[in-house]
């Protein structure tokens, strides 16, 4: 072993030891699985399943069957009071750009 070695040697085997004692106070950290569940697949027929009650948006907004819900209303209906007519708004402005011409 030449001269200028052993100081390099004994940085290696200090630098060695800490990882290990830092490997062994984070074991349960380091090696345990991920508590977060994985994302979940999409569904099948969704949008099938999310339109519960066909109809009940327009009737909420007071348009009449057969007409198009203006785009205005349908802003203003995000920002509505009533969680449950918020949550059909943002589900009618999603599926109006599904519509293909």
């Amino acid at each position: 072993m030449r001269d200028w070695d052993e100081p390099y040697e004994k940085f290696y085997r200090a630098v060695q030891n800490d990882f290990q004692d830092f490997v062994k106070d984070n074991e349960k950290f380091l090696f345990e699985e991920d508590p977060r569940p994985m994302r979940k697949k999409v569904e099948k027929h969704w949008i099938q399943k999310s339109i519960k009650h066909p109809g009940a948006l327009r009737a909420e907004l007071g348009i009449k069957e057969g007409h198009t819900i203006p785009l205005a209303k349908l802003d203003k209906a995000t920002h509505s009071s009533k969680p449950i007519v918020r949550e059909q708004a943002n589900l009618a402005k999603t599926l109006r750009g599904f519509h293909k011409t």
